[in-house]
C-alpha cells in the first residue's frame, strides 16, 4: 500500500514535466534529467528522498520493458543524485531543550506570524510533540483532528495513512501512541477542540502538504533556521528529538520493543518480539511518561488558535504586533 502511494506521487510530479499525451514508447533519458532535476531543486526534499523516487519511476520502467515490451531496454537505468556525506545527528541534551524551548515562541506563544513555513500554531505545538514522543516530523505535521483522541482517560495519537497527503515511512511506523501528560497540561487537547469549532480536518491547517514532499517540508526549513539562529549547529536538527527520547528511554533501561513501539521502529526479534505484537498503546503510557527534561519549564500560554477555517492567519499579519526576534 505505502509503494503504490509514494510511486502515485512521483508519477503525478512527473506527468507536469513530460510534453502532454506523450506515449510511454517516446519517454527519453531527457524526461529523466529534468525529473532528477526538479527533485533536486526541491530544498525541503533530500538527496536521500530524492533519489528513492527516482528509483521507484526506474522499477516501474523496468517492470514495464519485461512485462509488457513497450520500451526496448530502462533509458533511466542509472539515473541518480549524489548523496553527499553528512555529519552524525546527536540527540538534543537537557540545557540545549531549556534553550530551544526557552524562547518567546514557548514561553509566551509569540508565534511567527510573518514566517509562512512555520504553519502558524504548528511551530509551537510540533516541536513539543516531537520532544515528548520522539515522532519524525511528517508524521505529526500530517496528523488530521480524528488522529488525535482520548480513550478512559488517556489521549492517543494515531500515525497511519488515512486521507491523501498522509504518508507513512514503513508498516511499523503505522502505530497509536499515548501523549505524554505534559502536552495535555500544555493544552493540546484544548487546542484540537478549538480546531473542530472551527470546522478543521486537520491538525495543522496551516502546514502546507506538498503532492512529491507530503506534509512538513517547510516546517522543516523554518526549524533549521530556527534551531541555528539559536546557535546550534548541523549535528542538532529536527531528528535530534527522535534520538533524544530513544535515548533517554534506553538509559532508564526500558525494554527496547516498548521504545518501537512507541517510536515506530522495526521490531528485530529476540525474546521480546513476540511480546511487543501483542502490546496495546496503553501498555507504554508509563514509558512515555518517562520523558523528562530537567530544568525545562513550560508554562500553559495558548489560549486560542492563530490558523482560520481557511488555514490563514487571523487578523492580518502586517498589523501593529511585534516580530519575535526569534521566529
Amino acid at each position: 500500500h505505502q509503494g503504490v502511494f509514494h510511486l502515485s506521487l512521483c508519477l503525478r510530479e512527473l506527468d507536469h514535466l513530460i510534453t502532454p499525451n506523450q506515449t510511454l514508447d517516446k519517454l527519453t533519458p531527457a524526461n529523466g534529467v529534468a525529473f532528477r532535476n526538479a527533485l533536486m531543486a526541491c530544498k525541503d526534499l533530500s538527496p536521500n528522498a530524492a533519489n528513492k523516487r527516482i528509483e521507484a519511476v526506474s522499477t516501474l520502467l523496468n517492470f514495464e520493458v519485461k512485462r509488457y515490451k513497450r520500451l526496448a531496454f530502462n533509458c533511466w537505468r542509472g539515473l541518480s543524485i549524489q548523496v553527499p556525506p553528512t555529519e552524525k545527528r546527536k540527540p538534543w541534551l537537557d540545557d540545549e531543550v531549556c534553550k530551544l524551548f526557552g524562547t518567546p515562541l514557548f514561553q509566551a506563544y509569540d508565534l511567527p506570524l510573518k514566517t509562512a513555513n512555520a504553519g502558524l500554531d504548528a511551530a509551537y505545538w510540533v516541536p513539543l510533540i516531537a520532544a515528548y514522543s520522539g515522532a519524525r516530523l511528517t508524521e505529526i505535521a500530517q496528523l488530521n483532528i480524528a488522529d488525535m483522541h482520548e480513550q478512559k482517560g488517556q489521549w492517543y495519537l494515531h500515525f497511519h495513512e488515512g486521507t491523501e497527503g498522509q504518508s507513512i515511512k514503513n508498516d511499523s511506523s503505522w502505530r497509536k501512541i499515548p501523549i505524554h501528560s505534559e502536552l495535555v497540561r500544555l493544552g493540546l487537547p484544548e487546542y484540537r477542540a478549538a480546531l473542530q469549532t472551527k470546522g478543521e480536518m486537520r491538525l495543522f491547517p496551516c502546514v502546507a502538504i506538498h503532492i512529491a514532499r507530503n506534509a512538513g517540508g517547510g516546517l522543516s526549513e523554518w526549524f533549521g533556521g530556527y534551531k541555528t539562529r539559536l546557535g546550534f549547529g548541523s549535528t542538532k536538527v529536527f531528528h535530534s528529538f527522535r534520538h533524544t527520547v530513544e535515548n533517554k528511554l534506553r538509559k532508564l533501561k526500558e525494554p527496547d520493543y516498548h521504545i518501537n513501539m512507541l517510536t515506530g521502529h522495526k521490531q528485530t526479534g529476540g525474546e521480546g518480539a513476540e511480546t511487543y505484537t501483542h502490546l496495546e498503546p496503553s501498555d507504554i503510557v508509563e514509558t512515555v511518561e518517562l520523558i523528562r527534561y530537567e530544568g525545562l519549564s513550560l508554562a500553559k500560554v495558548w489560549r486560542e488558535v492563530k490558523a482560520s477555517p481557511k488555514g490563514k492567519p487571523r487578523g492580518n499579519s502586517k498589523g501593529k504586533r511585534k516580530t519575535p526576534d526569534i521566529s
